[in-house]
């Protein structure tokens, strides 16, 4: 009944609590019309929605249900203080369209499958065409057959959804669940789950840590995320078994036909003293929010960016953390005060790309940053970072990098060897039937990047859609993708790097611009509109 701005308002509260948003057509019925029409208030309720209360609206209770023929076939009233059954409505339609096809009646409790009662007006002659098997007939009138029909158990199977369990909404979970929608839709059952209200792109996080960003700017709700045949669930997932693919959350248990593990990667501190999730690592959404509150009383000394072990997500990134913390203090007139040491445990910025680590050099040289290669942080102890070869550096503003493993439970469900997910690089299939792992967590040997998460999702995709259709899987993971790396000055870089197509890796870098910083800005507005439609 309500007008049809107000309908949409519910359809948002609607994707935001149950994880799916409505794609079937609403009726604005604001003048009353339709709802005295069809009964379901009475003739001086009165011809207007407005001022009307929850209570007078009942008819937010009622179910038709209306045949080809334009002429309803049933109809069920709830009191208010009952919510529909779903199974139930499905059951009576799987009814309504069996008995529209057969001269048969389904008996109380029917579903789907079970034998079915030969209607009154079929002579005993005639029901003997029903099934060669013949009847059964505890009374002349319970004349008892099996459902009628020409397979009835492939035509179910058909009718029946393929359940796809998608965990993790980042690049891969969200690229992965909107390729499925683009090309099935409603056919398939989609189901996403993640623990967070927001996807956070990677890169951000920088911008936030250098104030040209708030949190709340950085966060993209996933109550904007809408696909038809896709739900996203905020939940906490506790158990998986890949096996039987089910997977338990902190709300129930989900069972499914393909299974997709895309959880990315977990932090671990553990074995670096004196690294604080959430305090002095930018790498977490908490993280460079706290150092950012902290960097306008900085007022220089000793910066270390450190990397407390390989492999991590996002490789140029800690470069980039040491060139934009450069920027950051020189517009404050405090360059000349602050020293600044990037710690990696890789030989070069960007081993795979020469030319890209050698202009990243280059940048460093420029602006007295200093690279300390082939090391990694040990340990931070007061104003001192402990080094693994042995030596110490001097802190005043520690930017720590922390070690990446997988999550607690994908290791308690034995997904992982030596710490990572084993699967074929080029299908992303696991050692378990129906059972996938993209992104960060698989050991594909590539790069712990969104733009490879992405890639690998969009493999997975196309070959369950081939799978779904008949077709060969012929995808393969291109195990390439485009990193951006700021320089400064408003300037972007990018590096192009493919580690599957050739006997080694390699990478092709496109020098610093501003033009290219437009090419970033892209890349990320290309894909809230494409997973948020905003």
């Amino acid at each position: 009944m309500d007008p049809v701005d107000k309908q949409a308002f519910w359809a948002k509260d609607i994707a935001e609590t149950q994880g799916a948003m409505p794609g079937f057509p609403m009726i604005a019925d604001p003048m009353l019309a339709v709802a005295k029409l069809y009964d379901m208030l009475p003739a001086a309720a009165g011809d207007t929605a407005e001022g009307r209360i929850a209570a007078d609206n009942q008819t937010r209770r009622h179910v038709f249900v209306i045949g080809p023929d334009k002429k309803i076939k049933l109809m069920i009233a709830y009191p208010m203080t009952r919510a529909r059954s779903f199974d139930e409505i499905l059951r009576v339609i799987d009814s309504l369209q069996l008995t529209a096809q057969h001269r048969v009646a389904t008996p109380a409790n029917w579903t789907f499958g079970q034998d079915v009662i030969i209607a009154g007006s079929v002579s005993d002659a005639e029901a003997g065409t029903f099934d060669p098997q013949g009847w059964a007939a505890s009374k002349p009138y319970l004349r008892i057959v099996a459902q009628p029909g020409n397979n009835w158990s492939l035509i179910r199977k058909m009718q029946m959804k393929t359940k796809i369990l998608i965990l993790g909404a980042g690049f891969g979970g969200l690229e992965l669940s909107t390729m499925l929608s683009e090309a099935l839709g409603d056919s398939i059952e989609v189901t996403l789950i993640d623990k967070s209200d927001s996807f956070v792109f990677g890169y951000a996080k920088l911008d936030m840590l250098f104030g040209r960003t708030s949190e709340a700017g950085i966060r993209n709700s996933y109550a904007g995320f809408a696909k038809p045949g896709v739900r996203l669930l905020r939940e906490t997932i506790t158990g998986i078994d890949a096996e039987a693919r089910r997977v338990t959350t902190t709300t129930g248990v989900y069972e499914a036909d393909i299974l997709v593990v895309a959880l990315g990667a977990d932090y671990d501190v553990s074995t670096t003293p004196g690294v604080v999730l959430g305090l002095n690592e930018f790498y977490s959404v908490p993280g460079a929010a706290h150092i950012a509150t902290l960097l306008p009383d900085f007022r220089g000394g000793n910066v270390v960016v450190g990397i407390c072990g390989a492999p991590y997500k996002c490789p140029p990134a800690p470069a980039e953390c040491a060139l934009m913390m450069h920027d950051y203090m020189t517009a404050r007139g405090l360059a000349d005060k602050t020293r600044i040491t990037l710690v990696s445990p890789l030989p070069a910025p960007v081993p795979p790309s020469p030319d890209t680590s050698k202009a990243i050099m280059a940048a460093f040289a420029e602006r007295g940053i200093t690279f300390i290669p082939n090391t990694r942080v040990a340990s931070v102890e007061g104003r001192s970072v402990q080094l693994d070869n042995g030596t110490a550096l001097p802190c005043d503003l520690f930017l720590g990098v922390p070690k990446n493993r997988a999550a607690d439970v994908v290791v308690a469900a034995g997904l992982t060897e030596n710490g990572w997910v084993p699967v074929d690089p080029f299908t992303l299939q696991t050692r378990y039937p129906g059972v996938y792992a993209v992104g960060d967590l698989a050991n594909t040997g590539v790069p712990k990047a969104g733009v490879y998460a992405e890639g690998a999702a969009r493999t997975v995709a196309a070959n369950v859609i081939s799978q779904l259709r008949g077709e060969p899987e012929t995808a393969r993971n291109p195990g390439a993708g485009s990193c951006y790396i700021e320089f400064g000055a408003n300037r972007i870089a990018r590096v192009d790097v493919d580690f599957l197509s050739g006997p080694k890796p390699f990478g092709t870098f496109h020098g610093a611009s501003e033009a290219l910083r437009v090419d970033k800005e892209n890349f990320g507005s290309s894909r809230r509109a494409r997973w948020f439609g905003r």
